[in-house]
């Protein structure tokens, strides 16, 4: 045999080595964890909005009932302040708690020509008036004054 010529093995060159595998792998691993952030990232913050505003609702309905003093929300395209009622009018004790995504508040309470109330007030009888807050595109978050909170979307 001639040692110009030497003999090619078909089978060694077949396949893929270990390392090109690991990194296709790899590389394919960081596309879908980022694809996958990308994509719930509206809905992350709606679902953390929403919740924030069912425990301060809830908050301050409790708050209303068991203290015998009305109690209010401020709902603003920034953020939410809880409001309490004392002889001087409303005082707005806390901070505004901001939001993470777009909220919008459908209905305000008509408390009277040139008299300020929050957005949501809650009575020591446990009654608000009827409001609607949409978070993002699909969530939202409603009450007729009677029935409670109803929220859907989540």
């Amino acid at each position: 045999m001639d040692p110009a010529i030497t003999r090619h093995d078909a089978n060694q060159d077949a396949g893929f080595t270990l390392i090109e595998l690991l990194v296709s792998v790899a590389i394919l691993s960081i596309l879908a964890v980022g694809a996958s952030l990308a994509l719930s990232r509206g809905s992350a913050a709606r679902e953390t909005d929403m919740a924030l505003f069912q425990a301060r609702y809830e908050t301050a309905r409790q708050l209303a009932i068991l203290g015998q003093q009305s109690r209010g929300l401020e709902i603003g395209p920034d953020g939410l302040r809880g409001t309490v009622r004392d002889f001087s009018g409303w005082q707005k004790p806390g901070q505004l708690q901001r939001w993470r995504g777009r909220v919008t508040l459908s209905a305000r309470p008509s408390a009277g020509p040139g008299v300020p109330a929050p957005d949501i007030v809650f009575l020591a009888s446990g009654q608000t008036n009827a409001f609607r807050v949409a978070f993002g595109a699909s969530g939202t978050c409603a009450s007729d004054g009677w029935s409670g909170l109803t929220c859907s979307g989540r």
